[in-house]
């Protein structure tokens, strides 16, 4: 192999950048037979991809802080997928404060899973010294987040008159999560 090339080596750091994109909200509610009170099903699911990519010719090189042996590239392409989905299950009961205030106290459950896929193709440089690798080298992570627990909140409406009004609402979730990391690395076989 070639001499890899002398320090000082500049550049910059080139990571996956998350467009604007759409995502869905769906509830589901009902007003329950006791005293004003109501239970109310709320789905969220929100879905992100990107692909980015580089190459440079030689003498100049990438350097990868993604798997374990690392090593000097030539071109690199990674593609980070991303899911959100949320189901909040809250139960609640608004009274009005004074005579254009209103307030709404609830609680429930929460679930949410978060869904994580990276993966990066990078083909190494002419300057890979002791080239034991072959032409390629792969990286695939995955994490996946699940957790479930409580959830209280409240809703507060400021009745302004003809028809419009403010609207605010805060809640916190105390979760258990669990966390499913997978890595996988793979080289082609060195054919010289």
């Amino acid at each position: 192999p070639k001499s890899t090339p002398a320090p000082p080596i500049k550049g910059s750091i080139k990571s996956n950048s998350f467009g604007w994109d759409f995502g869905g909200r769906f509830g589901l509610g009902m007003n329950l037979p006791h005293d004003g009170w109501d239970l109310y099903l709320n789905f969220t699911y929100y879905e992100n991809h990107d692909t980015d990519a580089c190459f440079k010719n030689p003498p100049s090189i990438l350097l990868s802080e993604v798997g374990f042996f690392g090593g000097i590239y030539q071109q690199a392409k990674s593609t980070f997928d991303l899911t959100y989905l949320n189901l909040d299950l809250e139960m609640g009961r608004e009274f009005f404060i004074s005579k254009r205030l209103s307030l709404k106290m609830h609680w429930g459950l929460k679930g949410t899973r978060l869904l994580q896929e990276h993966k990066v193709k990078s083909i190494f440089s002419p300057f890979q010294p002791d080239q034991i690798f072959g032409e390629f080298y792969r990286v695939y992570n995955r994490c996946d987040f699940n957790g479930i627990g409580p959830r209280v909140g409240f809703q507060g409406n400021w009745f302004l008159g003809y028809g419009f009004r403010l609207m605010h609402e805060m809640a916190a979730s105390l979760l258990y999560c669990y966390f499913d990391v997978v890595e996988k690395e793979k080289t082609s076989p060195n054919t010289s």
